[in-house]
């Protein structure tokens, strides 16, 4: 559906793309994770058609992407791009800016279609309004049901939840996954937020000084990581025997094959990271209760 071929990218200075290839199917999300800097937002703008390659190709069902350079207005009718940038039109309400996208449809459709969107993206009540009137929040709710109106093939986000509190974000999660399944809309989700990676990708990729370093499936990053910057950019860790390891790695046990001693209690809501140091490494894990700094404790591995 969407094919990446030895992609590169330059701008004035010496950063830039560097021969990328990826392939992507229709209903799949790729999420990148990578530093700020490491060409995430770039690579979305090439795939919009914003920006020329140096060279390379981007194809999507076998029709070349081509940039401003070729075209008068830069962009693809069949790929949206999400960014934080509000890019709603100011003076016309958020039912308009929805209905815009589906100006080619039959009216019943348009009702019916942002009504869903509106509903599923808790703005129903923000439709007769227009975008000065929105927090930063609900803007970026309003842009997503605008960018998925008239069903595109391939939806780019560049951190769209930014704005959203803890709660709304899971609601919106949860419904932006299962429209995209349902209507086998293809996703590349760039975020710097762990939690919307592996809540919502199939396949995670990192991105390290405009290369792609490593794709994994969400649960593989997270358990098996190959490396230490696949490890260190996707979540809590630390160096054990050669191994990248997770909190989770450890059990607590009498019989325990390793001791340590209790360093440290950090609290963190939802649990403690207890530190534990041994002869030879610096360690952590979770629990729901603290233990007393000096405590002997034994513990396995998994």
């Amino acid at each position: 559906m969407l094919l990446i071929n030895d992609l590169s990218f330059k701008y004035d200075t010496n950063f830039g793309l560097e021969n990328l290839n990826l392939k992507l199917d229709k209903g799949h999300i790729y999420s990148i994770l990578g530093q700020s800097g490491s060409g995430k937002s770039t690579l979305l703008k090439l795939i919009a058609g914003l920006l020329d390659p140096l060279s390379g190709e981007i194809h999507l069902d076998h029709e070349k992407i081509k940039g401003p350079a070729f075209k008068l207005v830069p962009g693809h009718v069949s790929i949206k791009l999400m960014t934080q940038a509000n890019t709603l039109f100011p003076n016309i309400s958020i039912k308009e800016n929805i209905m815009y996208e589906l100006r080619k449809f039959k009216p019943e459709y348009q009702e019916k279609r942002s009504t869903y969107l509106a509903k599923h993206f808790g703005i129903s009540d923000l439709l007769d309004k227009t975008p000065r009137e929105l927090s930063g929040g609900e803007l970026q709710r309003a842009m997503l049901a605008k960018a998925l109106a008239d069903e595109p093939k391939l939806l780019l986000l560049d951190e769209p939840f930014a704005n959203l509190d803890i709660i709304t974000k899971k609601k919106v999660g949860i419904f932006l996954k299962k429209i995209l399944k349902k209507e086998k809309i293809a996703c590349i989700w760039v975020t710097h937020d762990l939690s919307d990676a592996y809540g919502n990708a199939d396949t995670i990729i990192l991105m390290n000084k405009g290369k792609i370093q490593e794709s994994y499936t969400p649960e593989n990053l997270y358990f098996r990581p190959k490396t230490k910057f696949a490890a260190a950019i996707s979540g809590d860790y630390f160096s054990f025997e050669k191994r990248y390891l997770r909190p989770e790695h450890i059990i607590l046990a009498e019989a325990g094959e390793f001791l340590g001693t209790v360093t440290e209690n950090i609290f963190r809501g939802s649990h403690y990271e207890v530190f534990l140091k041994t002869e030879s490494h610096d360690l952590f894990f979770k629990s729901i209760k603290p233990y007393l700094e000096g405590k002997k404790v034994k513990f396995n591995l998994l």
